[in-house]
């Protein structure tokens, strides 16, 4: 409950720049998102799902904030798992965000429970660090 109440304010003030009449949190995020990654090739975040199995949306939000990071320009859409482990290893190393979700099977990572109804782009940098009781 906690955690959900404090995940709702930081969506609040993390997205409030973006104005669109009766915004969903959601809804703004997935705008933040779709406005971070749409100069980038091979990227079009219509979703939380399909748009970023391919890896390249994962990248593109890391590259956008922090283009010494990623490669981009190496990434290959046809090697989604690649891509997918690249941006989780490059959150959880460079970033402090734990890696939610298995490449291979997208399955979520047993770190990342609490956070599992996030999904790895939707996070705010540094949130979703693991928290001992």
């Amino acid at each position: 409950m906690t955690l959900g109440m404090i995940w709702t304010i930081i969506l609040r003030f993390a997205i409030q720049d973006i104005s669109v009449e009766e915004t969903s949190a959601k809804e703004g995020l997935l705008l933040w998102c779709q406005r971070k990654t749409a100069p980038y090739k091979n990227v079009n975040v219509q979703n939380f799902h399909i748009s970023w199995k391919d890896g390249l949306a994962f990248n593109a939000l890391i590259h956008r904030h922090r283009p010494e990071l990623i490669e981009y320009d190496k990434l290959r859409k046809d090697d989604p798992v690649t891509n997918l482990n690249n941006a989780f290893e490059v959150a959880e190393k460079y970033l402090d965000i734990p890696k939610m979700l298995d490449a291979e099977g997208g399955t979520p990572s047993p770190r990342g429970a609490a956070f599992s109804m996030v999904p790895h782009g939707q996070r705010p940098h540094g949130i979703g660090r693991q928290v001992n009781p």
